[in-house]
This record gives C-alpha cells, structure tokens and sequence, in this order.
C-alpha cells in the first residue's frame, strides 16, 4: 500500500507542503498517483509540479500530459474518480 512507503509535512518555514519517500521507486508510484487522481490541465508544465530533482519524472514514465492522461488507475482502486486542475 502506498500510505506505507512516503510520508507527509508541513513546515512552517517554506509553507508548502513536502512528501517524502523512502526511495526513488515509492516516489515516481506517488507521482503517478496524485497525477493520475489530479491531473493538471492541458497547458501545465509537469516540472511545476515538483521542487529539486526533476529526473523523478522520467522514473514515473512522464514526459509530457500525453503520459498524465494514458495513467491506469492505481491498482488499489480500480475505478476512481478524476479532480482535473490546478492543485492549490
């Protein structure tokens, strides 16, 4: 299950908030994920979505909202519902 290899926090002083994950492989299932359940719109930089090392992408299979939109759904939840937009 995925809540058991990442983990969540809000720091005060950068006020965004930060997931952690225990390797590269639990990040780049986190990213499909929260892309898959949030998709951005159609003019959205996926490197906008994420702070540092951008390579992760690349690890996840996304290169482009192409990749975003051909996601399966996480197979814990074989059917699930779409929030398309800006994640705020």
């Amino acid at each position: 299950m995925i809540s058991a290899i990442f983990s969540y926090s809000f720091p005060k002083i950068i006020n965004k908030p930060v997931l952690i994950a225990r390797d590269r492989k639990a990040a780049a299932q986190l990213i499909q994920r929260l892309l898959f359940y949030f998709p951005p719109k159609s003019d959205t930089d996926l490197d906008s979505y994420l702070l540092g090392d951008k390579t992760i992408l690349k690890d996840a299979g996304l290169e482009g909202l192409k990749d975003v939109e051909a996601l399966s759904p996480p197979p814990e939840n074989g059917s699930a519902q779409k929030y398309p937009g800006d994640v705020s």
